[in-house]
């Protein structure tokens, strides 16, 4: 499991409230906005080096059948996870392959001009780096859903229940991404076909 994209810190900071003597409540909602930004773009978005994932190519030679995500398509193969930051290295049948190059889009293409026939095994870096604009994004997102999620039940809780908060009451926070911030996260959405 990757880490939340913020610290309790962070969403205490956010929310204008003092960092709580236990953090379980404000790193649980953390936990669950980031775990929903990684759902719904269908990626890790954070940091990972030297990923390794074995490619086949598009269709069986033996049976001709097309062959499971991710696969190469000819010349190309679509890495699953973006933006990618290194290729560490590629292996077919166990003998290093270097007739490559990459885009940070996670578009791996061979130069020799040939198809990918085989399986191949490729270690690769990918995710956005913590300075980047692009994870700022995706933490200030992750801050305000997990902060909607903590303050709307405080002030349901007192409206409703007195001093009461909803969780101790059955009622459990919900944690989701506005249309707004759905529409932010476009860029790091996983490519859908």
């Amino acid at each position: 499991m990757s880490d939340p994209f913020a610290s309790a810190s962070d969403l205490a900071e956010y929310i204008n409230v003092g960092l709580p003597d236990d953090l379980s409540r404000m790193q649980a909602l953390l936990r669950a906005a980031s775990a929903v930004i990684r759902g719904y773009t269908g990626q890790v978005l954070s940091p990972v080096v030297n990923e390794q994932i074995t490619v086949q190519p598009m269709y069986s030679l033996t049976t001709g059948q097309m062959l499971p995500l991710p696969r190469a398509y000819g010349e190309l193969i679509f890495l699953p996870q973006r933006p990618v930051t290194a290729i560490s290295g590629i292996t077919i049948s166990g003998v290093a392959f270097t007739s490559f190059s990459f885009t940070s889009a996670g578009i791996l293409y061979r130069t020799d001009g040939n198809a990918w026939t085989n399986a191949a095994v490729v270690t690769y870096s990918h995710g956005w780096a913590e300075t980047t604009d692009e994870y700022q994004t995706i933490k200030n997102i992750c801050i305000e859903a997990a902060a909607r999620a903590y303050t709307m039940n405080e002030r349901s809780a007192s409206e409703v229940l007195g001093s009461t908060v909803l969780e101790s009451a059955g009622y459990s926070p919900e944690v989701f991404l506005t249309e707004g911030e759905k529409m932010q996260l476009q860029f790091g959405r996983a490519y859908i076909g």
